[in-house]
């Protein structure tokens, strides 16, 4: 198993390939913290699969928009971290996804907090936190750390995957935009053992491994849109599985097409499977009433 942050631009499908890994690892616990996820990982739910939406919003002023509240995020996720850490069975895979916004809301939150201490004080409120100002952005670069660190010991300790994702932001050089890079500080890399990057040109979807445990950088490009993600670590062996599960997870799957007769009429159903007796066997013991089941790829 790993640890790992997979960073990329809107619409990279970041989400959509770290939810391929993570569903062939479950139970898996998931924490959102990108509002545009909400809708697609509710409809994930189950028994093996708990979704947890971390952000909260309030309306801005004037305005009918809805805006994250800094303060009562992180609360939320230092309360889902903590639930997390106090588990006596933990889950095969964690997942925090949109881990980009966490600085910004610590920072959001001293701001406010700091705020109110001066207007107390009969002073004017600040607008913003000045660069120089080193023991405020110590304090909130640790805030950070003490919400992450807790979960990436615990993945490399109990051999458990831990998924965040990550946006790109801009890369400035003298004053002039010069690309784009993952919003990451060195503060939030460094503990990591994999950091991943997912791009797109035009149809197609290219990975590329920055950094992992045997320090190799490679790029893999026509990514598979859903589970490129899990087959790439896989397949260089990030993961760290018995080879009987590598084995079937690397499987291809195929659309089976089963017949049956229930109730004295014919029916049928498309099924994917990894081998045609595989997939009988299993209708068979879901229906064991119905009769004269045979399976065509």
């Amino acid at each position: 198993m790993t640890a790992a942050i997979v960073s990329g631009l809107e619409g990279t499908g970041k989400t959509t390939q770290v939810l391929g890994l993570a569903k062939a690892f479950p139970p898996v616990v998931w924490g959102v913290l990108e509002l545009k996820d909400k809708k697609k990982l509710e409809r994930e739910r189950s028994a093996t699969f708990s979704v947890q939406i971390l952000y909260n919003t309030h309306p801005r002023l004037h305005e009918k928009a809805m805006s994250v509240d800094p303060i009562q995020t992180l609360r939320n996720v230092v309360t889902w971290k903590n639930q997390i850490m106090a588990l006596t069975t933990l889950p095969q895979t964690i997942v925090l996804d949109g881990i980009s916004d966490l600085r910004d809301y610590a920072a959001q939150g001293w701001l406010i907090k700091h705020n109110e201490e001066r207007i107390a004080e009969g002073k004017s409120h600040s607008k913003s936190i000045g660069g120089e100002n080193i023991g405020a952005w110590m304090e909130i670069n640790q805030a950070v750390r003490d919400l992450l660190e807790p979960l990436i010991n615990l993945a490399l300790s109990e051999d458990i995957n831990l998924l965040m994702t990550a946006q790109f932001t801009d890369e400035w050089r003298g004053g002039v935009k010069i690309g784009e890079v993952p919003d990451l500080k060195p503060w939030m890399r460094y503990p990591v053992p994999c950091l991943f990057t997912l791009s797109r040109i035009g149809d197609e979807y290219h990975l590329e491994c920055e950094k992992e445990p045997e320090n190799a950088h490679w790029i893999i490009e026509n990514l598979e849109k859903d589970k490129g993600l899990l087959t790439a670590l896989l397949a260089h062996d990030v993961l760290t599985i018995d080879t009987e599960t590598k084995k079937k997870l690397l499987a291809v799957q195929k659309t089976y097409m089963v017949r049956y007769t229930e109730n004295g009429v014919s029916k049928r159903v498309f099924l994917e499977g990894i081998d045609m007796e595989e997939v009988k066997a299993a209708f068979e013991q879901d229906n064991p009433d119905v009769k004269g089941v045979s399976v065509i790829e």
